[in-house]
This record gives structure tokens, C-alpha cells and sequence, in this order.
């Protein structure tokens, strides 16, 4: 099977299954989606940390002499 028929054909799915009808209150999501939007926030606004973690990353920083640039 050729690839460019395959990518095709995932195309016109992908295109079918988004244009469905989501169960009330839902949204159609395909496999991955998610994670990419996710990727997309964390690049832009940085990962989020629990206080905890923050806190034993900038005890070792400092630990290491490193400058504090997360707080």
C-alpha cells in the first residue's frame, strides 16, 4: 500500500470521526491530540510543579550555586 493512499485515508477518517457529533457536554478528541495541546502550554507558559518539587529544585540549586530563576 502506498503511503501517501494511507496518509490519505487517515486524513478523510480523522476529518470523519472530528466531524461527529460529541455526547453532550463532550468534544471529539483523536489519540494525541491532548498531548500536543498540552506540549503546545507547557512550551509557552513553562511546566507546572507542585510547591514541593519547586522547593527541592531550588534547594539544590542553591545547593549547586546556581541562580534561582523559577521563583
Amino acid at each position: 500500500r502506498d503511503i501517501d493512499d494511507f496518509k490519505a485515508e487517515m486524513d478523510r477518517k480523522i476529518r470523519e470521526i472530528k466531524s461527529s457529533t460529541p455526547i453532550k457536554g463532550g468534544n471529539i478528541r483523536i489519540p494525541g491530540e491532548g498531548a500536543v495541546e498540552r506540549e503546545r502550554d507547557m512550551r509557552e507558559n513553562g511546566v507546572p510543579v507542585t510547591a514541593p518539587v519547586l522547593k527541592t529544585i531550588q534547594e539544590l540549586a542553591a545547593k549547586l550555586r546556581l541562580k534561582d530563576q523559577l521563583g
